[in-house]
């Protein structure tokens, strides 16, 4: 190392350790310096480079304490802040998987109720659509049987009516009989009140043949109501 007369070091000395300390602080620059100056090194010694980074690593120790403090205490600070986030992370995490594994268990159960909820429908499905069918058919059937009573019932009525004005005119003619003639022999020795009862018998037996004939035409239509009557009823107790 070339010294000048006021114990600097020479220009090729100092351009070596700007270019070795470039972009450190001047207090730094200053103190490696004055490490360089006691230890008397030429720039040119294979060792220059070494000196200087050493005396550079000498001066940062020297400082480093209380710069290290500070930072100990801010890496700290957010180590504190990490490991505190991280915990809230970690309970949400925890509280998440705990209602992931109740909406899973929800959703087994919901499952499981729609499984039985689908077969239940499917087992319904063709019993209704059976009973559905076969109400279909009886109320077919019923319209059938009412189509065809309704002129038999109009022809009873017809009937009735005919034998109603019969019978009439059957007590008239009695009546005009008994009249001009007197009592019929089968009435002599009687009240009029056994004659009025004699009419009564004749008009009942008349009447009596009408309402057998209407039975007959009941009774010929009575096993198809029956049957869809019965019908009916175990639909509705099903």
């Amino acid at each position: 190392m070339t010294l000048n007369s006021k114990g600097k070091l020479d220009p090729e000395s100092e351009a070596s350790l700007e270019r070795a300390l470039e972009g450190k602080p001047p207090e730094v620059k200053a103190r490696v310096r004055n490490i360089a100056l006691k230890r008397g090194i030429h720039v040119k010694d294979p060792l220059w480079e070494i000196i200087i980074a050493l005396d550079l690593l000498a001066v940062l120790i020297e400082d480093s304490p209380e710069r290290w403090e500070a930072t100990f205490a801010e890496f700290q600070s957010e180590l504190d802040a990490w490991a505190t986030s991280n915990l809230n992370l970690l309970r949400a995490l925890a509280e998440q998987t705990h209602n992931l594994a109740v909406l899973s268990q929800s959703s087994e159960q919901f499952s499981g109720t729609l499984d039985e909820l689908t077969a239940a429908y499917n087992a319904l499905v063709d019993p209704l659509q059976n009973a559905t069918e076969s109400l279909e058919e009886m109320l077919s059937g019923w319209e059938k049987v009412k189509r065809e009573s309704l002129p038999q019932i109009d022809q009873l009525r017809d009937s009735v009516d005919k034998q109603r004005q019969q019978i009439l005119g059957l007590t008239k003619a009695v009546q005009e009989l008994q009249r001009s003639m007197g009592r019929p022999a089968f009435l002599r020795g009687t009240s009029w009140k056994g004659a009025v009862v004699a009419v009564a018998a004749v008009y009942a037996i008349a009447f009596s043949g009408v309402s057998l004939v209407t039975l007959g035409l009941y009774l010929r239509d009575r096993p198809l109501l029956i049957e869809t009557h019965q019908e009916i009823q175990r639909l509705l107790g099903e």
